[in-house]
Protein backbone atom coordinates (compact mmCIF):
# COMPACT_ATOMS: atom_id res chain seq x y z
CA UNK A 1 0.00 0.00 0.00
CA UNK A 2 1.93 2.98 -1.15
CA UNK A 3 2.04 5.81 -3.63
CA UNK A 4 5.81 5.09 -5.47
CA UNK A 5 6.98 6.95 -8.37
CA UNK A 6 4.85 9.67 -9.64
CA UNK A 7 2.97 9.16 -12.86
CA UNK A 8 3.46 11.03 -16.10
CA UNK A 9 2.46 10.01 -19.23
CA UNK A 10 2.45 11.91 -22.80
CA UNK A 11 -0.87 10.44 -24.92
CA UNK A 12 -1.26 11.37 -28.51
CA UNK A 13 -2.22 9.63 -32.20
CA UNK A 14 -0.55 5.97 -31.92
CA UNK A 15 1.81 6.75 -29.19
CA UNK A 16 1.69 6.36 -25.23
CA UNK A 17 5.00 6.82 -23.03
CA UNK A 18 5.48 7.09 -20.03
CA UNK A 19 6.40 6.19 -16.28
CA UNK A 20 4.70 5.70 -12.86
CA UNK A 21 4.52 3.17 -10.06
CA UNK A 22 2.70 0.44 -12.36
CA UNK A 23 3.22 -0.25 -15.45
CA UNK A 24 1.90 -2.77 -17.97
CA UNK A 25 1.79 -3.58 -21.48
CA UNK A 26 -0.12 -6.14 -22.98
CA UNK A 27 -0.15 -5.51 -27.01
CA UNK A 28 -0.89 -2.39 -28.11
CA UNK A 29 -2.53 -1.52 -24.34
CA UNK A 30 -0.45 0.49 -21.38
CA UNK A 31 -1.49 0.84 -18.08
CA UNK A 32 0.31 3.44 -15.76
CA UNK A 33 -1.09 3.70 -12.07
CA UNK A 34 0.27 5.48 -9.03
CA UNK A 35 -1.55 5.54 -5.43
CA UNK A 36 -2.06 3.78 -2.58
CA UNK A 37 -4.43 1.08 -2.47
CA UNK A 38 -4.58 -2.43 -0.76
CA UNK A 39 -3.06 -5.34 -2.21
CA UNK A 40 -6.83 -7.05 -3.20
CA UNK A 41 -8.22 -3.84 -4.35
CA UNK A 42 -4.95 -3.47 -6.29
CA UNK A 43 -5.48 -6.98 -8.15
CA UNK A 44 -8.86 -5.94 -8.98
CA UNK A 45 -8.28 -2.43 -10.11
CA UNK A 46 -4.92 -4.10 -12.94
CA UNK A 47 -7.25 -6.72 -13.84
CA UNK A 48 -9.26 -3.91 -15.81
CA UNK A 49 -6.18 -4.41 -18.26
CA UNK A 50 -7.32 -7.76 -19.65
CA UNK A 51 -11.00 -6.79 -20.88
CA UNK A 52 -11.36 -7.09 -24.51
CA UNK A 53 -12.08 -3.32 -26.13
CA UNK A 54 -11.19 -0.16 -24.35
CA UNK A 55 -14.91 -0.04 -24.06
CA UNK A 56 -15.13 -3.20 -21.72
CA UNK A 57 -12.63 -1.26 -19.42
CA UNK A 58 -14.37 2.00 -19.17
CA UNK A 59 -17.37 0.21 -18.19
CA UNK A 60 -15.44 -2.34 -15.74
CA UNK A 61 -13.91 1.29 -14.00
CA UNK A 62 -17.04 2.77 -13.76
CA UNK A 63 -18.49 -0.44 -11.99
CA UNK A 64 -15.46 -0.93 -10.07
CA UNK A 65 -13.94 2.68 -9.16
CA UNK A 66 -17.21 2.97 -6.48
CA UNK A 67 -16.20 -0.50 -4.55
CA UNK A 68 -12.13 0.62 -4.31
CA UNK A 69 -10.76 1.75 -1.17
CA UNK A 70 -7.93 4.11 -1.18
CA UNK A 71 -6.44 6.97 -3.03
CA UNK A 72 -4.52 6.50 -6.88
CA UNK A 73 -4.92 7.66 -10.11
CA UNK A 74 -4.04 6.09 -13.45
CA UNK A 75 -4.45 6.25 -17.57
CA UNK A 76 -5.10 2.97 -19.83
CA UNK A 77 -4.22 3.41 -23.30
CA UNK A 78 -4.41 1.24 -26.46
CA UNK A 79 -2.24 2.88 -29.52
CA UNK A 80 -4.24 0.51 -32.09
CA UNK A 81 -7.74 1.48 -31.23
CA UNK A 82 -6.18 5.30 -30.06
CA UNK A 83 -8.48 5.96 -26.64
CA UNK A 84 -7.32 7.10 -23.99
CA UNK A 85 -8.68 6.61 -20.56
CA UNK A 86 -8.40 8.73 -17.41
CA UNK A 87 -9.78 8.12 -14.03
CA UNK A 88 -8.98 8.38 -10.22
CA UNK A 89 -10.17 7.20 -6.69
CA UNK A 90 -13.85 8.00 -6.27
CA UNK A 91 -13.27 10.74 -3.90
CA UNK A 92 -10.44 11.99 -5.61
CA UNK A 93 -8.23 12.59 -3.14
CA UNK A 94 -5.14 11.64 -5.85
CA UNK A 95 -5.27 14.54 -8.36
CA UNK A 96 -5.04 13.88 -11.84
CA UNK A 97 -4.13 16.63 -14.17
CA UNK A 98 -3.96 16.49 -18.17
CA UNK A 99 -3.27 19.53 -20.62
CA UNK A 100 -3.27 19.70 -24.89
CA UNK A 101 -0.06 19.56 -25.94
CA UNK A 102 0.13 19.50 -29.53
CA UNK A 103 -1.59 16.97 -31.08
CA UNK A 104 -1.60 14.88 -27.57
CA UNK A 105 -1.78 15.31 -23.80
CA UNK A 106 0.44 15.53 -20.93
CA UNK A 107 -1.32 13.57 -17.98
CA UNK A 108 0.07 13.99 -14.65
CA UNK A 109 -0.51 13.16 -10.77
CA UNK A 110 2.02 16.45 -10.49
CA UNK A 111 0.69 19.75 -11.50
CA UNK A 112 4.14 20.94 -12.56
CA UNK A 113 4.59 18.68 -14.68
CA UNK A 114 1.61 19.21 -17.10
CA UNK A 115 2.76 22.92 -16.54
CA UNK A 116 4.51 24.49 -20.87
CA UNK A 117 6.00 26.98 -18.95
CA UNK A 118 5.49 27.46 -15.13
CA UNK A 119 7.24 31.10 -14.81
CA UNK A 120 4.89 32.30 -17.79
CA UNK A 121 1.43 30.72 -18.23
CA UNK A 122 -1.59 32.04 -17.98
CA UNK A 123 -3.81 32.01 -15.00
CA UNK A 124 -7.06 30.39 -14.92
CA UNK A 125 -9.60 33.28 -13.85
CA UNK A 126 -12.27 30.84 -12.54
CA UNK A 127 -9.31 28.34 -10.65
CA UNK A 128 -8.13 31.50 -9.03
CA UNK A 129 -11.98 32.63 -8.07
CA UNK A 130 -12.40 29.19 -6.54
CA UNK A 131 -9.22 29.67 -4.70
CA UNK A 132 -10.40 32.88 -3.30
CA UNK A 133 -13.93 31.61 -2.29
CA UNK A 134 -13.36 28.33 -1.17
CA UNK A 135 -9.57 28.20 -0.11
CA UNK A 136 -9.21 25.70 -2.45
CA UNK A 137 -8.66 25.62 -6.47
CA UNK A 138 -12.28 22.93 -7.61
CA UNK A 139 -11.63 20.54 -10.10
CA UNK A 140 -11.71 20.75 -13.44
CA UNK A 141 -9.48 24.13 -12.94
CA UNK A 142 -6.69 24.71 -11.79
CA UNK A 143 -4.23 28.00 -11.04
CA UNK A 144 -3.33 27.57 -15.42
CA UNK A 145 -5.64 28.34 -18.24
CA UNK A 146 -4.72 25.48 -20.04
CA UNK A 147 -4.37 22.26 -16.98
CA UNK A 148 -7.23 20.66 -16.06
CA UNK A 149 -7.99 18.43 -13.33
CA UNK A 150 -10.27 15.31 -13.35
CA UNK A 151 -12.74 16.10 -11.23
CA UNK A 152 -13.87 13.75 -8.89
CA UNK A 153 -16.12 10.41 -9.87
CA UNK A 154 -15.37 11.27 -13.11
CA UNK A 155 -13.86 8.92 -15.85
CA UNK A 156 -12.42 10.67 -19.02
CA UNK A 157 -12.34 9.23 -22.63
CA UNK A 158 -10.08 10.60 -25.14
CA UNK A 159 -10.67 9.40 -28.59
CA UNK A 160 -8.14 10.56 -31.01
CA UNK A 161 -10.10 9.31 -34.59
CA UNK A 162 -9.22 9.85 -38.03
CA UNK A 163 -12.48 12.23 -37.78
CA UNK A 164 -11.14 14.51 -35.39
CA UNK A 165 -10.66 14.24 -31.62
CA UNK A 166 -12.97 13.28 -29.17
CA UNK A 167 -13.28 14.16 -25.09
CA UNK A 168 -16.43 12.10 -22.84
CA UNK A 169 -16.27 12.74 -19.75
CA UNK A 170 -18.75 10.25 -17.49
CA UNK A 171 -19.99 10.89 -13.73
CA UNK A 172 -20.09 8.01 -11.40
CA UNK A 173 -23.85 8.45 -10.52
CA UNK A 174 -24.52 9.41 -6.85
CA UNK A 175 -27.80 7.57 -7.16
CA UNK A 176 -25.85 4.53 -6.26
CA UNK A 177 -25.46 5.82 -2.38
CA UNK A 178 -28.80 6.81 -1.96
CA UNK A 179 -30.40 3.16 -1.49
CA UNK A 180 -33.98 3.11 -2.10
CA UNK A 181 -33.91 0.72 0.85
CA UNK A 182 -33.53 3.09 4.05
CA UNK A 183 -32.99 1.50 7.29
CA UNK A 184 -36.46 1.23 9.41
CA UNK A 185 -34.94 1.29 12.49
CA UNK A 186 -31.85 3.30 15.04
CA UNK A 187 -31.14 -0.49 15.80
CA UNK A 188 -31.10 -1.60 12.28
CA UNK A 189 -28.93 1.72 11.21
CA UNK A 190 -26.19 1.20 14.53
CA UNK A 191 -25.78 -2.57 13.84
CA UNK A 192 -24.75 -1.71 10.12
CA UNK A 193 -22.57 1.24 11.15
CA UNK A 194 -20.41 -0.73 13.03
CA UNK A 195 -20.48 -3.77 10.76
CA UNK A 196 -19.57 -1.19 7.84
CA UNK A 197 -16.94 0.56 10.38
CA UNK A 198 -15.28 -2.42 11.66
CA UNK A 199 -14.73 -3.83 7.86
CA UNK A 200 -13.50 -0.71 6.98
CA UNK A 201 -10.81 -0.28 9.91
CA UNK A 202 -9.80 -3.99 9.59
CA UNK A 203 -9.35 -3.52 5.67
CA UNK A 204 -7.36 -0.78 6.28
CA UNK A 205 -5.14 -2.35 9.32
CA UNK A 206 -4.67 -5.18 6.93
CA UNK A 207 -1.00 -6.78 7.60
CA UNK A 208 0.21 -3.78 10.69
CA UNK A 209 0.55 -5.05 14.04
CA UNK A 210 0.70 -0.96 15.21
CA UNK A 211 -1.03 1.95 13.63
CA UNK A 212 -1.29 5.44 14.21
CA UNK A 213 -4.77 7.58 14.97
CA UNK A 214 -5.07 11.16 14.83
CA UNK A 215 -7.04 11.72 17.99
CA UNK A 216 -8.98 15.39 17.51
CA UNK A 217 -10.96 14.39 20.73
CA UNK A 218 -14.20 13.60 19.47
CA UNK A 219 -16.16 11.01 18.83
CA UNK A 220 -15.15 9.99 15.24
CA UNK A 221 -11.64 9.73 15.83
CA UNK A 222 -12.23 8.28 19.56
CA UNK A 223 -14.19 5.45 18.43
CA UNK A 224 -11.55 4.36 15.29
CA UNK A 225 -8.83 4.39 18.52
CA UNK A 226 -11.18 1.54 20.01
CA UNK A 227 -12.35 -0.03 17.57
CA UNK A 228 -8.64 -0.75 16.57
CA UNK A 229 -7.53 -2.02 19.86
CA UNK A 230 -10.57 -3.56 21.40
CA UNK A 231 -12.16 -5.29 17.85
CA UNK A 232 -9.48 -5.55 15.58
CA UNK A 233 -6.04 -6.33 18.01
CA UNK A 234 -3.84 -3.58 17.36
CA UNK A 235 -0.90 -1.65 19.23
CA UNK A 236 -2.37 1.95 18.81
CA UNK A 237 -0.29 5.45 19.03
CA UNK A 238 -2.45 8.27 18.59
CA UNK A 239 -1.59 11.87 17.99
CA UNK A 240 -3.29 15.15 19.16
CA UNK A 241 -3.03 18.81 17.95
CA UNK A 242 -4.08 21.81 19.35
CA UNK A 243 -3.48 25.66 20.16
CA UNK A 244 -6.68 25.52 22.24
CA UNK A 245 -4.46 24.98 25.41
CA UNK A 246 -3.67 22.82 28.43
CA UNK A 247 -7.73 23.18 30.12
CA UNK A 248 -9.18 22.39 26.44
CA UNK A 249 -11.89 20.28 26.53
CA UNK A 250 -10.74 18.62 22.99
CA UNK A 251 -7.61 17.67 24.55
CA UNK A 252 -9.01 17.08 27.77
CA UNK A 253 -11.11 14.73 26.04
CA UNK A 254 -8.34 12.85 23.60
CA UNK A 255 -6.34 12.59 26.72
CA UNK A 256 -9.46 10.45 28.28
CA UNK A 257 -9.80 8.51 25.19
CA UNK A 258 -6.05 8.00 25.01
CA UNK A 259 -5.77 6.76 28.59
CA UNK A 260 -9.01 4.12 28.66
CA UNK A 261 -7.34 2.70 25.78
CA UNK A 262 -3.85 2.33 26.67
CA UNK A 263 -2.74 3.72 23.65
CA UNK A 264 0.73 6.00 23.23
CA UNK A 265 -0.49 9.06 22.99
CA UNK A 266 2.20 12.41 21.70
CA UNK A 267 0.41 16.24 21.56
CA UNK A 268 1.66 19.00 19.65
CA UNK A 269 0.70 22.41 20.60
CA UNK A 270 0.80 24.89 16.97
CA UNK A 271 1.82 28.39 17.06
CA UNK A 272 1.56 30.93 13.98
CA UNK A 273 5.42 30.11 14.59
CA UNK A 274 4.57 26.52 12.53
CA UNK A 275 3.34 28.67 9.05
CA UNK A 276 6.61 28.80 8.17
CA UNK A 277 5.85 25.28 6.65
CA UNK A 278 3.43 26.65 4.16
CA UNK A 279 5.57 27.34 1.48
CA UNK A 280 7.26 23.69 1.52
CA UNK A 281 3.34 22.44 1.34
CA UNK A 282 2.30 24.86 -0.95
CA UNK A 283 5.75 23.84 -3.22
CA UNK A 284 5.01 20.28 -3.01
CA UNK A 285 1.20 20.87 -3.73
CA UNK A 286 1.70 22.96 -6.73
CA UNK A 287 -1.21 24.96 -6.54
CA UNK A 288 -2.45 27.39 -3.12
CA UNK A 289 -4.43 25.71 -0.31
CA UNK A 290 -5.47 27.63 2.93
CA UNK A 291 -7.00 24.50 4.38
CA UNK A 292 -4.76 24.32 7.47
CA UNK A 293 -6.02 20.42 8.21
CA UNK A 294 -3.35 20.27 5.85
CA UNK A 295 -0.24 21.92 7.97
CA UNK A 296 -2.09 19.61 10.89
CA UNK A 297 -1.28 16.35 9.05
CA UNK A 298 1.94 17.22 8.11
CA UNK A 299 2.90 17.99 11.21
CA UNK A 300 1.35 14.90 13.00
CA UNK A 301 2.88 12.52 10.56
CA UNK A 302 6.48 13.60 11.29
CA UNK A 303 5.75 13.07 14.79
CA UNK A 304 4.33 9.43 13.78
CA UNK A 305 7.29 9.00 11.52
CA UNK A 306 9.64 9.79 14.37
CA UNK A 307 8.05 6.66 16.44
CA UNK A 308 8.08 4.19 13.24
CA UNK A 309 4.44 4.20 12.31
CA UNK A 310 3.86 4.44 8.40
CA UNK A 311 0.02 4.25 8.67
CA UNK A 312 -2.11 6.47 10.36
CA UNK A 313 -5.89 6.62 10.86
CA UNK A 314 -7.92 9.76 10.33
CA UNK A 315 -11.40 10.32 11.12
CA UNK A 316 -12.41 13.12 7.83
CA UNK A 317 -15.42 12.50 6.38
CA UNK A 318 -17.49 10.94 9.56
CA UNK A 319 -19.38 14.35 10.07
CA UNK A 320 -20.06 15.16 6.28
CA UNK A 321 -21.46 11.93 5.60
CA UNK A 322 -23.86 11.63 8.50
CA UNK A 323 -25.32 15.58 8.13
CA UNK A 324 -23.80 16.82 11.21
CA UNK A 325 -22.70 19.48 9.64
CA UNK A 326 -24.28 22.26 11.70
CA UNK A 327 -25.75 24.01 8.81
CA UNK A 328 -27.53 20.86 7.64
CA UNK A 329 -30.69 20.71 9.66
CA UNK A 330 -31.58 24.62 9.34
CA UNK A 331 -31.37 24.06 5.65
CA UNK A 332 -33.15 20.98 5.53
CA UNK A 333 -35.89 22.89 7.10
CA UNK A 334 -35.68 26.16 4.96
CA UNK A 335 -35.78 24.20 2.14
CA UNK A 336 -39.01 22.54 3.11
CA UNK A 337 -40.47 25.98 3.95
CA UNK A 338 -39.52 27.88 0.48
CA UNK A 339 -41.60 24.66 -1.49
CA UNK A 340 -44.32 27.05 -0.60
CA UNK A 341 -43.12 30.38 -1.67
CA UNK A 342 -42.64 31.11 -5.11
CA UNK A 343 -38.92 32.08 -5.56
CA UNK A 344 -40.41 35.59 -7.64
CA UNK A 345 -42.04 36.46 -4.32
CA UNK A 346 -39.08 35.68 -2.24
CA UNK A 347 -36.83 37.69 -4.41
CA UNK A 348 -38.96 40.51 -4.61
CA UNK A 349 -38.78 40.50 -0.82
CA UNK A 350 -35.22 40.11 -1.16
CA UNK A 351 -34.63 43.38 -3.39
CA UNK A 352 -37.62 45.69 -0.94
CA UNK A 353 -35.59 44.86 1.80
CA UNK A 354 -32.13 45.45 0.71
CA UNK A 355 -30.59 42.04 1.64
CA UNK A 356 -29.32 41.12 -1.54
CA UNK A 357 -25.81 41.41 -0.57
CA UNK A 358 -23.30 43.62 1.68
CA UNK A 359 -22.40 42.76 5.33
CA UNK A 360 -25.73 42.33 7.02
CA UNK A 361 -26.15 42.11 10.94
CA UNK A 362 -27.27 38.63 12.26
CA UNK A 363 -30.74 39.61 12.10
CA UNK A 364 -31.02 40.85 8.50
CA UNK A 365 -28.66 38.29 7.82
CA UNK A 366 -31.23 35.63 9.09
CA UNK A 367 -33.81 36.92 6.73
CA UNK A 368 -32.02 36.45 3.95
CA UNK A 369 -31.34 32.89 4.29
CA UNK A 370 -34.77 32.42 5.39
CA UNK A 371 -35.97 34.27 1.53
CA UNK A 372 -32.88 32.99 -1.07
CA UNK A 373 -32.68 29.39 -2.37
CA UNK A 374 -31.07 27.50 0.18
CA UNK A 375 -28.87 26.36 -2.50
CA UNK A 376 -27.52 29.60 -2.82
CA UNK A 377 -27.44 29.95 1.12
CA UNK A 378 -25.21 26.57 0.98
CA UNK A 379 -22.48 27.94 -1.38
CA UNK A 380 -22.65 31.06 0.74
CA UNK A 381 -21.72 29.37 3.44
CA UNK A 382 -19.14 27.70 2.55
CA UNK A 383 -17.41 30.12 0.80
CA UNK A 384 -17.58 32.09 3.82
CA UNK A 385 -20.06 35.01 2.17
CA UNK A 386 -17.11 35.39 -0.38
CA UNK A 387 -20.62 37.69 -2.24
CA UNK A 388 -20.94 39.38 0.85
CA UNK A 389 -17.67 41.47 0.75
CA UNK A 390 -15.96 40.69 -2.28
CA UNK A 391 -16.87 44.27 -4.15
CA UNK A 392 -15.17 45.78 -0.76
CA UNK A 393 -11.97 44.14 -1.52
CA UNK A 394 -11.38 42.38 -5.06
CA UNK A 395 -10.67 44.83 -8.45
CA UNK A 396 -13.02 42.10 -10.42
CA UNK A 397 -16.46 41.15 -10.69
CA UNK A 398 -16.88 37.71 -10.75
CA UNK A 399 -20.09 37.19 -11.72
CA UNK A 400 -19.38 34.43 -14.77
CA UNK A 401 -17.12 32.38 -11.96
CA UNK A 402 -19.85 32.69 -9.70
CA UNK A 403 -22.41 31.75 -11.78
CA UNK A 404 -20.51 28.69 -13.32
CA UNK A 405 -19.74 27.44 -9.65
CA UNK A 406 -23.42 27.51 -8.82
CA UNK A 407 -24.87 25.82 -11.98
CA UNK A 408 -21.77 22.96 -11.14
CA UNK A 409 -23.63 22.22 -7.86
CA UNK A 410 -27.00 22.34 -9.29
CA UNK A 411 -25.79 19.92 -12.01
CA UNK A 412 -24.74 17.63 -9.14
CA UNK A 413 -27.36 17.57 -7.10
CA UNK A 414 -30.26 16.97 -9.63
CA UNK A 415 -30.20 13.46 -9.90
CA UNK A 416 -30.56 13.44 -5.81
CA UNK A 417 -33.85 13.31 -4.00
CA UNK A 418 -34.12 14.47 -0.66
CA UNK A 419 -32.80 17.76 0.26
CA UNK A 420 -30.56 16.38 3.50
CA UNK A 421 -29.21 14.42 1.06
CA UNK A 422 -28.28 17.10 -1.53
CA UNK A 423 -26.66 19.24 1.33
CA UNK A 424 -24.63 16.35 2.02
CA UNK A 425 -23.73 15.45 -1.49
CA UNK A 426 -22.99 19.34 -2.20
CA UNK A 427 -20.73 19.07 1.09
CA UNK A 428 -18.90 16.16 -0.30
CA UNK A 429 -18.04 18.52 -3.32
CA UNK A 430 -17.27 21.81 -1.69
CA UNK A 431 -15.45 20.64 1.04
CA UNK A 432 -14.34 17.62 1.88
CA UNK A 433 -12.10 16.75 -1.16
CA UNK A 434 -9.87 17.15 -2.46
CA UNK A 435 -8.74 20.05 0.35
CA UNK A 436 -6.35 18.68 2.47
CA UNK A 437 -6.57 14.59 1.90
CA UNK A 438 -3.73 15.17 -1.20
CA UNK A 439 -1.38 16.04 1.90
CA UNK A 440 -1.67 13.56 3.17
CA UNK A 441 -0.28 11.09 0.17
CA UNK A 442 2.52 13.13 -1.58
CA UNK A 443 5.51 11.65 0.11
CA UNK A 444 7.46 15.13 0.14
CA UNK A 445 4.48 15.72 2.74
CA UNK A 446 3.61 12.51 4.37
CA UNK A 447 7.28 11.71 5.89
CA UNK A 448 6.45 7.73 4.76
CA UNK A 449 3.51 7.67 6.40
CA UNK A 450 0.22 6.29 4.75
CA UNK A 451 -2.93 8.00 6.17
CA UNK A 452 -6.36 5.72 5.79
CA UNK A 453 -10.07 7.28 5.58
CA UNK A 454 -12.76 4.58 7.37
CA UNK A 455 -15.01 7.43 7.03
CA UNK A 456 -14.19 7.29 3.16
CA UNK A 457 -14.46 3.33 3.29
CA UNK A 458 -17.24 2.26 0.39
CA UNK A 459 -18.49 0.03 2.72
CA UNK A 460 -19.55 2.92 5.35
CA UNK A 461 -19.82 5.21 2.85
CA UNK A 462 -22.75 3.30 1.68
CA UNK A 463 -24.12 2.97 4.95
CA UNK A 464 -24.32 6.29 6.09
CA UNK A 465 -26.18 7.21 2.98
CA UNK A 466 -29.22 4.65 4.09
CA UNK A 467 -29.67 6.62 6.92
CA UNK A 468 -33.14 8.20 6.61
CA UNK A 469 -33.69 12.19 7.57
CA UNK A 470 -35.66 11.35 10.93
CA UNK A 471 -32.68 9.20 12.38
CA UNK A 472 -30.05 12.28 11.76
CA UNK A 473 -31.91 14.25 13.82
CA UNK A 474 -30.30 15.38 17.36
CA UNK A 475 -32.39 15.89 20.45
CA UNK A 476 -32.56 19.49 19.02
CA UNK A 477 -34.31 20.23 15.34
CA UNK A 478 -31.91 22.63 14.56
CA UNK A 479 -28.90 20.47 15.64
CA UNK A 480 -28.66 16.93 13.85
CA UNK A 481 -25.88 15.80 15.36
CA UNK A 482 -24.86 11.92 14.13
CA UNK A 483 -26.72 10.56 17.15
CA UNK A 484 -26.01 7.00 15.56
CA UNK A 485 -22.57 7.08 15.37
CA UNK A 486 -22.94 8.43 19.43
CA UNK A 487 -24.94 5.62 20.47
CA UNK A 488 -22.72 3.30 18.59
CA UNK A 489 -19.54 4.75 20.65
CA UNK A 490 -21.20 4.25 23.87
CA UNK A 491 -20.78 0.81 23.16
CA UNK A 492 -16.32 1.63 23.23
CA UNK A 493 -15.73 5.04 24.83
CA UNK A 494 -17.16 6.31 27.85
CA UNK A 495 -20.30 7.95 27.78
CA UNK A 496 -19.47 11.41 28.44
CA UNK A 497 -16.48 11.04 25.84
CA UNK A 498 -19.15 9.66 23.18
CA UNK A 499 -21.93 12.57 24.16
CA UNK A 500 -19.34 14.68 23.77
CA UNK A 501 -20.59 18.26 22.74
CA UNK A 502 -18.87 18.76 18.92
CA UNK A 503 -16.63 21.63 18.77
CA UNK A 504 -15.23 22.65 15.69
CA UNK A 505 -12.00 21.79 15.79
CA UNK A 506 -9.97 25.06 13.74
CA UNK A 507 -6.88 26.93 14.20
CA UNK A 508 -6.80 30.13 15.91
CA UNK A 509 -6.48 31.88 12.80
CA UNK A 510 -8.45 35.33 14.53
CA UNK A 511 -5.55 35.70 17.14
CA UNK A 512 -2.80 34.95 14.39
CA UNK A 513 -4.00 37.42 12.08
CA UNK A 514 -5.49 39.87 14.24
CA UNK A 515 -7.29 43.56 13.43
CA UNK A 516 -3.92 45.12 14.36
CA UNK A 517 -2.12 43.22 11.43
CA UNK A 518 -4.68 44.99 8.88
CA UNK A 519 -1.73 48.20 7.78
CA UNK A 520 1.39 46.04 7.84
CA UNK A 521 -0.98 43.72 5.65
CA UNK A 522 -1.81 46.22 3.56
CA UNK A 523 1.21 47.70 2.79
CA UNK A 524 3.10 44.48 2.43
CA UNK A 525 0.54 43.80 -0.86
CA UNK A 526 1.21 47.30 -1.96
CA UNK A 527 5.49 47.29 -1.90
CA UNK A 528 6.11 43.44 -2.29
CA UNK A 529 3.21 41.34 -3.81
CA UNK A 530 2.72 41.45 -7.20
CA UNK A 531 -0.39 39.53 -7.91
CA UNK A 532 -1.91 41.00 -4.74
CA UNK A 533 -1.91 44.00 -6.08
CA UNK A 534 -3.05 43.20 -9.08
CA UNK A 535 -6.38 41.68 -7.88
CA UNK A 536 -7.03 43.43 -4.54
CA UNK A 537 -7.95 47.46 -4.39
CA UNK A 538 -5.65 49.87 -3.68
CA UNK A 539 -3.91 50.06 -0.17
CA UNK A 540 -6.59 52.80 1.88
CA UNK A 541 -9.41 50.96 0.16
CA UNK A 542 -8.08 47.90 1.22
CA UNK A 543 -7.52 49.09 5.25
CA UNK A 544 -11.02 50.43 5.50
CA UNK A 545 -12.59 47.45 4.26
CA UNK A 546 -10.62 45.00 5.93
CA UNK A 547 -11.76 46.92 9.18
CA UNK A 548 -15.49 46.64 8.57
CA UNK A 549 -15.32 43.14 7.48
CA UNK A 550 -13.22 42.00 10.93
CA UNK A 551 -16.11 44.43 12.89
CA UNK A 552 -18.46 42.38 11.14
CA UNK A 553 -16.95 38.95 11.75
CA UNK A 554 -12.82 38.21 12.49
CA UNK A 555 -13.10 34.70 11.32
CA UNK A 556 -13.67 35.53 8.07
CA UNK A 557 -11.72 38.69 8.01
CA UNK A 558 -9.01 36.26 9.75
CA UNK A 559 -9.31 33.95 6.67
CA UNK A 560 -8.93 36.15 4.38
CA UNK A 561 -5.65 37.42 4.97
CA UNK A 562 -4.93 33.92 5.35
CA UNK A 563 -5.78 33.10 1.79
CA UNK A 564 -3.83 35.83 0.40
CA UNK A 565 -1.24 34.83 1.97
CA UNK A 566 -1.14 31.22 0.67
CA UNK A 567 -1.81 32.98 -2.51
CA UNK A 568 1.38 34.87 -2.46
CA UNK A 569 3.36 32.21 -1.25
CA UNK A 570 2.34 30.46 -3.92
CA UNK A 571 3.70 32.68 -6.28
CA UNK A 572 6.83 33.11 -4.89
CA UNK A 573 7.32 29.47 -4.79
CA UNK A 574 5.69 28.41 -7.77
CA UNK A 575 5.82 31.42 -10.04
CA UNK A 576 8.87 33.17 -9.44
CA UNK A 577 10.79 29.68 -8.56
CA UNK A 578 11.56 30.99 -5.12
CA UNK A 579 13.40 28.18 -3.12
CA UNK A 580 12.50 28.07 0.53
CA UNK A 581 15.11 26.58 3.29
CA UNK A 582 13.76 24.59 5.76
CA UNK A 583 15.00 27.04 8.87
CA UNK A 584 14.02 30.12 7.50
CA UNK A 585 10.57 31.71 8.96
CA UNK A 586 7.95 33.14 6.85
CA UNK A 587 8.59 36.77 7.82
CA UNK A 588 12.12 36.11 6.53
CA UNK A 589 10.75 34.18 3.06
CA UNK A 590 8.60 37.27 2.70
CA UNK A 591 10.86 39.76 3.29
CA UNK A 592 8.17 41.51 5.38
CA UNK A 593 7.66 41.94 9.41
CA UNK A 594 4.17 40.30 8.39
CA UNK A 595 3.06 40.53 12.15
CA UNK A 596 4.68 43.99 13.27
CA UNK A 597 5.50 44.09 17.19
CA UNK A 598 2.43 41.67 17.63
CA UNK A 599 3.79 38.71 19.95
CA UNK A 600 4.10 35.15 18.38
Amino acid sequence: MDCGERLRVSLGPGSANGVSLVCMQSGARYLYWEGALLDSYRARLLSCLRAPTLRDIKAFLIRTLLSLDGAFAGVVADTEEDVAILFHDMNGIMPLFFARRGQGYEVATELKACVRSVGSGELDRDGLFSYLCLGTVLPPHTMWADVEALERGAVLEIDFSVSGEKRTVTYLSPEIYFEECKFKSSQEAITSLEESLLEAVCDQSTGKSEVGVFLSGGVDSGLLAAMLRQRCGKRVSAYTIGPWGERSSDLVTARRTGQQEAVRHREYFASRADLDHLPRLVAVLGQPNSDLSALAFYLLSRLAAQDGIDRVFSGQNADTCLGAMPYVAPLTWLALVQRWISPTIRNGLLRWLGLRNGLLSGRRLGFRYFLSDWQDDLILLKTQRFEDYANMVYQYAWDDSKAALGQRVRETLSSVGSVDDQIILADTLLLESPRCLQAMFLPPLAHGVTTVFPYYHPAWVKAAWRIPQTLRRGEHWLKWDKPLLRELARKYLPTDVARKPPKSLVFPVQQWFPKESIPTFARFVENKSVLLREILLPREHLESALSAIYLWNEVVAANLLLKWLVLEIWYRVIIQGYEWVGETSLQEFLDWPLWGEVPR
